[in-house]
């Protein structure tokens, strides 16, 4: 067995391994822990193309123009900082919901989809009644199967609803009863023109 390493020598071989973790792990521990947002403050100049989830603390890379540009900058060589290399490299890219706050640093907390379906409580039945604000103006108690399109959720629900539904592919949305449906996309036709559209964005 080989004898343990004393003084110098144990502290050159400390300061190896401190290297070795840098690249392997340490990197990985500043992506996972509370203290995300603040290792991207150091790294990026603006936080447009990147948020914290709010589920489990991690950095993630949004679906935005300024991710793309940022992919492409590393994808064609740009970037000479390895650290920003490397984060960009490790983040996954991940759709979000509604953004919930905005920290000191400048990052944005909101959970990624995969978070939000998680957490979403499971209903115990399936919803037999529609449930849009509309619903009393519409004769009939079919089951809601429709998808809403995206012009028409400021309709159907209230604002800060309205935005996550938004956030949702269509195919996750809550649903809403034919009628409905056809009434609200009926209002959003005949809104006047000079005033602000009902359709919500994410």
């Amino acid at each position: 067995m080989a004898p343990r390493a004393r003084g110098p020598q144990r502290l050159g071989l400390w300061r190896v391994w401190r290297r070795s973790c840098y690249s392997h792990g340490t990197l990985r521990l500043a992506l996972y822990s509370d203290a995300a947002s603040s290792s991207l403050r150091t790294l990026f100049p603006r936080l447009d193309h990147t948020f914290v989830c709010e589920g489990y603390y991690q950095a993630c890379l949004g679906y935005n123009s300024a991710s793309d540009q940022w992919l492409l900058l590393r994808d064609g060589g740009l970037l000479t900082n390895s650290e920003q290399i490397g984060f960009l490299s490790k983040m996954p890219r991940r759709r979000c919901t509604v953004s919930s706050s905005t920290d000191t640093n400048g990052a944005t907390h909101v959970r990624c989809q995969p978070c939000y379906f998680i957490s979403r409580p499971i209903p115990t039945r399936a919803r037999t009644t529609c449930g849009s604000l509309i619903h009393g103006d519409v004769s009939t108690d079919r089951t809601p199967n429709a998808h809403p399109g995206p012009g028409i959720l400021g309709i159907l629900w209230l604002a800060d609803k309205a935005k996550e539904q938004a956030s949702l592919s269509p195919r996750s949305r809550e649903t809403i009863c034919a009628a409905c449906k056809t009434l609200a996309e009926k209002r959003s036709r005949s809104a006047p023109r000079g005033r602000a559209p009902d359709k919500v964005t994410s």
